[in-house]
């Protein structure tokens, strides 16, 4: 694992340190911490907060922060919250379907671990951080934050951002790299398949593609499926 991708992008560092601050201040001094999101752009901040007592609720959070994060135009999007979690020891797979089919959830476990659980969402992927919630002089405080950067993320908030798509530009500076890339590759980008030009073919696949989708990854395996399918007269 790539340690350096265990933590967000050092452009968020700042705002992440002050979000921190503040939960920091809420379990201080009102030993308590609602469910809150703050939603990040170029220009500011926004800030939504709602109780997540149960299921109907937690449901409605997510959708309505969907929503905004549409409307805001969103570039990152940092979720936070008191949760549990299970003992190191309890952490295989097994231990947790047991546990889970014995109480019904972790919060009912004896041997929970309170938790600060954070998940902040950008365009460059997503983190999860973790820090367990101790008692202190006044009220409680958050302790040894730890970051991890998520493969896979799924759940109602997961994927809170709205799809960004690319612009002409972006497209037109895509397909130039295509057109390198299948020419090195011994293609001929204008050559016919069917009814259509190679290189149409894939600028029909980006024409309309979320932005993140633009990689080298993407453009390596069109090029590696014509290799597979290639005509005996190509």
């Amino acid at each position: 694992m790539d340690k350096k991708n265990n933590h967000p992008p050092a452009k968020y560092v700042a705002i992440l340190s002050d979000i921190i601050d503040k939960v920091q201040k809420n379990l201080k001094n009102y030993d308590q911490l609602l469910p809150v999101a703050f939603l990040l752009n170029t220009k500011k901040i926004e800030v939504l907060a709602l109780p997540m007592g149960n299921e109907d609720e937690k449901n409605y959070f997510a959708e309505v922060l969907k929503q905004r994060a549409s409307r805001f135009d969103a570039e990152a999007v940092c979720f936070i919250a008191e949760s549990w979690t299970l003992p190191e020891k309890y952490r295989g797979t097994d231990d947790f379907e047991r546990i889970i089919k014995q109480y019904g959830s972790i919060s009912n476990f004896p041997e929970k671990i309170e938790i600060i659980a954070i998940t902040f969402e950008t365009r460059d992927g997503t983190w999860t951080g973790m820090g367990d919630i101790k008692p202190a002089k006044k009220g409680r405080k958050m302790t040894g934050l730890t970051w991890i950067k998520a493969e896979i993320m799924g759940g109602r908030f997961a994927h809170l951002l709205p799809v960004k798509y690319a612009t002409p530009q972006q497209v037109n500076e895509y397909i130039s790299k295509a057109r390198i890339k299948l020419i090195a590759a011994g293609f001929d980008p204008d050559a016919i398949m069917e009814t259509r030009s190679i290189i149409q073919i894939m600028e029909e696949m980006i024409r309309h593609a979320p932005i993140e989708s633009l990689t080298d990854e993407m453009l390596d395996k069109f090029i590696q499926s014509l290799v597979e399918n290639k005509p005996d007269d190509m």
